[in-house]
């Protein structure tokens, strides 16, 4: 787990080639089909198309940025 509770998912700012995919508690082998596609997409296209995973960057932590607000219903 993060210490914001969401995962952190697409590359490693400062290091070429290497992408994260972690953090994701016992929801991860529920969430790896998608994440996956989405790790691949910033690997071939620079980012991730299909949604913006831009919240989940291990950027935010240097950053400040805050993640999306999760929403429960």
């Amino acid at each position: 787990m993060t210490p914001d509770d969401h995962p952190v998912v697409g590359a490693v700012p400062g290091v070429r080639g290497l992408y994260l995919a972690a953090g994701f508690s016992g929801h991860g082998f529920m969430h790896s089909p998608a994440i996956a596609q989405l790790v691949v997409e910033e690997m071939l296209d620079g980012k991730a198309r299909t949604l913006d995973i831009r919240d989940l960057s291990l950027e935010r932590f240097i950053t400040g940025r805050r993640p999306f607000t999760a929403t429960v219903l």
